[in-house]
C-alpha cells in the first residue's frame, strides 16, 4: 500500500513538543504543542482559587525536558504516558471555571496516545488511511485552540499553548510549498521536490518526492546520518531519530511507487 509520510511528520511534531524521552519530565500540551520559550508568572489565584493549577502549569513549562524524542517505540511510549499523566494531574487541579477546557485537552491527548498505541508506538507501522482517524482530527479541533486560550487568559500566561497543525498539511502549507529558508541544505534528498511544508509546535516538517530508488535514498542518508533507527520491507522504508547540527531530527524514507520515493524531514 502506498503510504504518505506527511502524517508521520505531524505525529513527530506532536511528540517533539511533549517533553523528554525518559518519561519523567513532562508537560501539558495542546495537541502536544508547548511553547517553552514564553512563560510568565501566573496572575490568577495564589494559593487555591486556581493558583495551584496555574503554578503547576508554569512549573512544568520551566522544568520540562525538551530533549530528543525517544529513538525506540518503548521510549516514545514512555514520553507519551508521562505527558498524559501530567495532563491528568492538571485536570485534577483545575478549578471549575476552566475544568471543562482542561478536560478537552485530556480527552484529545488520551485519544492520540490510544491511537499510536494501536500501532505499538511504531511510526512505520501506521497505514496511510489511519491518518483520517477521528482521534487525530480531534487534535485539530478549533475548540481545542479556544480552550487553550481560555487557560492562558485564566492563568495570565501569554503564548503558553501553541495551536496544532491546521488541516492535513498544517497552517499555511500546501502541496508544492517552498523550502523554509533555514532548512539545512545537506538534508535535502538528491532530486527532491518539496510537496508539503508544515510548521507547528516549534517544529518544522518538510516532505519531498524524489525519483531516486528507495535503496539509493536510504544509502544517501545512511552515509549522512549513520544506520537508520528502524527499517521496513513493505513498503521499503527507513526511519531515523537523531541529532543533526544541534537540533532534533526525525527523518522517514518510504517507497511510494516503482520510481518514486518520499522523504519526510522533521526538525525540532
Amino acid at each position: 500500500m502506498k503510504k504518505s509520510y506527511l502524517g508521520v511528520g505531524l505525529l513527530v511534531i506532536v511528540l517533539a513538543a511533549c517533553g523528554g524521552g525518559d518519561g519523567d519530565d513532562t508537560t501539558t500540551t495542546q495537541a502536544g504543542g508547548v511553547d517553552e520559550t514564553t512563560t510568565t508568572t501566573p496572575t490568577s489565584g495564589g494559593a487555591g482559587a486556581g493558583g495551584d493549577f496555574c503554578d503547576f502549569l508554569v512549573d512544568y513549562a520551566e522544568n520540562a525536558d525538551f530533549s530528543p524524542v525517544g529513538i525506540s517505540p518503548t521510549q516514545i511510549e514512555q514520553t507519551l504516558m508521562g505527558s498524559l499523566d501530567a495532563i491528568n494531574q492538571g485536570l485534577e487541579l483545575a478549578p471549575s471555571e476552566i475544568k471543562a477546557d482542561v478536560a478537552l485537552f485530556a480527552d484529545a491527548y488520551a485519544g492520540f496516545v490510544d491511537f499510536l498505541g494501536e500501532y505499538e508506538y511504531n511510526f512505520l507501522s501506521i497505514p496511510e488511511d489511519a491518518f483520517d482517524d477521528p482521534r487525530l482530527a480531534a487534535l485539530e479541533d478549533p475548540e481545542l485552540e479556544a480552550a487553550g486560550q481560555q487557560i492562558e487568559e485564566f492563568c495570565g500566561i501569554d503564548d503558553f499553548i501553541t495551536p496544532g497543525p491546521s488541516g492535513p498539511t498544517g497552517s499555511g502549507s500546501l502541496p508544492g510549498a517552498s523550502l523554509p529558508e533555514d532548512f539545512p541544505p545537506g538534508l535535502e534528498p538528491p532530486g527532491g521536490v518539496v510537496v508539503a511544508s508544515v510548521e507547528a509546535g516549534g517544529a518544522t516538517s518538510v516532505t519531498f518526492d524524489t525519483e531516486m530508488s528507495s535503496d539509493d535514498v536510504i544509502a544517501f542518508y545512511t552515509d549522512l546520518l549513520g544506520p537508520p533507527t528502524q527499517q521496513l520491507d513493505e513498503p521499503k522504508g527507513a526511519l531515523w531519530f537523531t541529532e543533526y547540527e544541534g537540533v532534533t531530527l526525525s527523518l522517514v524514507v518510504a517507497e511510494i511507487g516503482p520510481n518514486m520515493t518520499q522523504v519526510n524531514v522533521t526538525l525540532q
